[in-house]
Formats: C-alpha cells, sequence, structure tokens
C-alpha cells in the first residue's frame, strides 16, 4: 500500500506464520533483541532434538548414529547462526523435519498439520509434496491385483486429500488477521505480488550464490560488520566446512551403500530428502543465496553421522579415524565462533577466516 507511514516497511514477500509465532513472544516479553530472536532460537535447538528423533527413528538400534547426527546440527555454523537471527528460517526447517518425522511414522494428521505450518511459513515447503507421494507409494504393498492396487491409490489419495485440506487450512488461518481487517481482495492480492516478486526478482547481490555450489560453501553470506579502531566484528552466514565437506563425501557414500546393500530403504529416504531441500533450488529464476540450503542441514547431518558410523564399524584404527573427525568438527566450530558471533578480532587476524578467497 501506498504511501507507507515514515520510518515503516511491509514485509510481504513471505507468508506470515513465521513472523506469527515470533510476533506472540514479542507481544508477551516487550520489544528488544532478545524478544525477535529467541523463537528462531529455540527453533534451531529443537531441531537437533529433532535430528535425534528422526535418527532414532531410522536407526533404532544405533544410539550412538542419534548422539553423532544431533552434535553434528548442533556444531553446524550456518545453522547456529540462522538460529541467533530474527528470521523464519530455522522455524521452517523444523517445521519440515517435523512433518517428515511423523510421516515416516505414519502419523499423517500430525505431518500434514506440520506441512501446513511450513507452506504458511515459506512457499519452498511445497517441494515436500513430491517427497510425500513417493513415501505413501513406498509405504503401500503392491500386488499383481488390480483390486488390491486400486484400494492401494484409493488410501494414498485419501491421505494426500488429508495433507492438501489441512495444509490449505492452516494457510489460510495464517492469513486470518489479514483478511479480518482488510478482506479476502487484499489476500488475492498479496498472494500475486509474492509470486510476481519471487518469479521476476531480477536483483543481483554480491554474496548471492548459486544453488550448485552450495555443497562445496564456496559463498557465505556477510549479515554484520562493525568497525573498531584496531578489531572488526563480523557475521558471516557461513557452514562449518567440515560438516559441508565431510557430509558431500558422505552423501556419495551412502548413495553407493543404499545401491549395494538391500534394505536400504530408510537410507533412500534420507537421501531424497536432503535433495528435495536443495535441488529444486537449482532451477529459481530468482538469486539465491547459502541460507537456502538451510532445510537440507539436518539430512545433511544424519547421512554423515550413518558414513561414520558405518566406516567406523569396518576397523579399530578406522574408528579412531573418525573419532578424530568428529574432535576436529568441534573444534572447527569454536574457530569459527568469533566469524559467527560478532566476537571483535584484531583486524589483521580476520584473514585467518578466509580459508576460500570467495569466502571474504
Amino acid at each position: 500500500d501506498y504511501p507507507t507511514p515514515k520510518c515503516f516497511a511491509y514485509d510481504w514477500s513471505h507468508p506470515p506464520m513465521g513472523r506469527l509465532v515470533m510476533t506472540a513472544f514479542i507481544k508477551v516479553l516487550g520489544i528488544s533483541t532478545f524478544s525477535r530472536r529467541i523463537v528462531p532460537m529455540l527453533a534451531g535447538v529443537l531441531l537437533s532434538f529433532m535430528v535425534f528423533q528422526l535418527s532414532k527413528f531410522l536407526f533404532p538400534k544405533k544410539p550412538g548414529l542419534w548422539l553423532t547426527a544431533a552434535a553434528l546440527s548442533a556444531l553446524e555454523g550456518l545453522l547456529f547462526v540462522l538460529s541467533r537471527i530474527g528470521l523464519a528460517d530455522t522455524i521452517l526447517a523444523l517445521f519440515l523435519v517435523t512433518m517428515i518425522y511423523f510421516l515416516l511414522k505414519k502419523e499423517y494428521l500430525i505431518s500434514s498439520l506440520f506441512f501446513g505450518l511450513a507452506i504458511a511459513t515459506k512457499w519452498t515447503a511445497a517441494y515436500s509434496l513430491g517427497y510425500i507421494g513417493l513415501v505413501l507409494l513406498t509405504y503401500a504393498t503392491w500386488k499383481k491385483d488390480l483390486k488390491a492396487i486400486a484400494k492401494n491409490l484409493v488410501r494414498i489419495a485419501g491421505v494426500g486429500l488429508l495433507y492438501l485440506v489441512v495444509g490449505v487450512d492452516v494457510y489460510l488461518l495464517s492469513y486470518l488477521p489479514l483478511i479480518n481487517h482488510y478482506g479476502v481482495d487484499k489476500f488475492v492480492e498479496l498472494q500475486k505480488q509474492m509470486y510476481w516478486y519471487h518469479t521476476g526478482l531480477k536483483a543481483t547481490h554480491p554474496y548471492q550464490s548459486p544453488a550448485l555450489s552450495w555443497p562445496l560453501l564456496y559463498r557465505p553470506v556477510w549479515f554484520f560488520v562493525k568497525y573498531g579502531k584496531d578489531t572488526v566484528e563480523n557475521i558471516y552466514a557461513l557452514g562449518n566446512p567440515l560438516v559441508f565437506w565431510g557430509g558431500l563425501l558422505a552423501v556419495a557414500f551412502t548413495i553407493w551403500y543404499a545401491l549395494t546393500h538391500k534394505k536400504s530403504q530408510h537410507l533412500w529416504y534420507l537421501l531424497i530428502a536432503y535433495g528435495m531441500f536443495w535441488i529444486p533450488w537449482t532451477v529459481s529464476p530468482r538469486i539465491m543465496f547459502l541460507y537456502h540450503y538451510l532445510p537440507a542441514i539436518p539430512f545433511l547431518s544424519i547421512i554423515l553421522a550413518f558414513a561414520l558410523t558405518q566406516v567406523a564399524s569396518y576397523s579399530a584404527k578406522i574408528k579412531k579415524v573418525t573419532l578424530v573427525f568428529l574432535l576436529l568438527v568441534f573444534a572447527t566450530f569454536w574457530y569459527f565462533f568469533p566469524y559467527w558471533t560478532a566476537i571483535a578480532v584484531p583486524k589483521d587476524e580476520v584473514s585467518r577466516f578466509h580459508w576460500l578467497e570467495s569466502w571474504k
């Protein structure tokens, strides 16, 4: 709407659910940097918890894997930084991981509720519709019997309809304040504006990066800087290099393992979930940033945990190597901690964080 009040800006580029959850805490606690950030922070913490729960469900006899996956997600820099910023990305990731957890447990009503929460936070949650359909197809028992096939298809269609109905209802409910104050026409216009914005955005940015470069951790996003006399404070949305690069190797290993071993369906669920939240971005028409990769990180953490656990089982010497790797992940987290949290460092030491030229 024009004109806007002085010093006021509308934010309409995404649906409102993430902001509504954040607003509830701001309303209770008052306006402060803490109240703005507490929900993304809690979502980041809960993400590690859900990584633990999902790992436990997929690998019920490997408690070491559960803890490793949760630890890797907690020590991942991109997730850490976005958990400390007043943005909805960790909220979205939490909704998506929780949706998949309950989907795989066949608790479809709860799963569909979290699907609705996710789609009402960001439209990119729609990528998960294909995943839902794939899981439902693999959960059915298929026989060479037309009646059995028809019965399966009806059941799948019914569950799919549940996701659509619940998803649409939650999405509409998130806009209830807007509709109550401004009517349905304003709601419809806003959907058009969001679509035009995301499909027609021609802007460029010095810290944009193509989706294919995200697993390589080629280009972070510079969020904040404050210069002192002899020091500088930075916040870079940069992943933990060992989790990113180790995770890329782990994805290749897990694909090989799944192809060469029977009863690997649970691994394909992980691999497809990881790819679902990354690969569609490769054909996106708008500019992109590394933080769009965030929903894939929880699944990458579990895949890396699986690869480390599996490799460690081959021999005692290799197990020691995997333990050293985990210690190095922890050490790398603390190494980059100032770079992620705006802790002042001497200006002549900033270059030590630039492992790649493109990280500047």
